[in-house]
């Protein structure tokens, strides 16, 4: 469980200086070419990683269905998402509001069983959460009015 939450945190944490990166790319070239050159290092670090670590092993693709192939192009939409909304509503905005919606959705396909994921119950606490965490990112966004 502990190792589940550092890695999680780790997560965040990279997600939050992915974002300040890619605009720092972005802030040079086209959002798609940033987005072309964000994807190809990440997937040559991935690479060299996989193999250092796990060998050959990474290749085996035997158990996967074909269409799961296609699923890392969703990382095109995340990038160039990310990277179009920091430039207009900055950094700390743009993760607080991508939490909240990958939240959302995510409670979406656990109550749907999306994709064959299994059905989750959602209770009021879920939701009482979800919707806590909306106004604190609007108490967050507002701003103070200066005479």
């Amino acid at each position: 469980m502990i190792i589940g939450l550092l890695f999680a945190v780790c997560a965040g944490v990279f997600v939050g200086v992915q974002g300040i990166f890619n605009r720092h790319v972005n802030m040079h070239v086209s959002s798609w070419a940033a987005t072309a050159f964000i994807l190809a290092t990440g997937s040559l670090a991935a690479l060299i990683m996989g193999l250092v670590i796990d060998g050959t092993a990474i290749f085996d693709v035997s158990g996967m269905k074909p269409a799961y192939w296609l699923f890392g192009l969703v990382g095109i939409g995340v990038i160039f998402c990310t990277m179009t909304a920091m430039k207009k509503i900055g950094p700390t905005k743009t993760i607080v509001i991508g939490v909240i919606a990958q939240l959302t959705a995510s409670m979406f396909f656990d109550m749907t069983g999306f994709l064959a994921l299994p059905k989750m119950d959602i209770g009021w606490n879920h939701i009482a959460g979800l919707l806590l965490m909306i106004v604190g990112i609007t108490i967050f966004n507002m701003k103070k009015k200066t005479a």
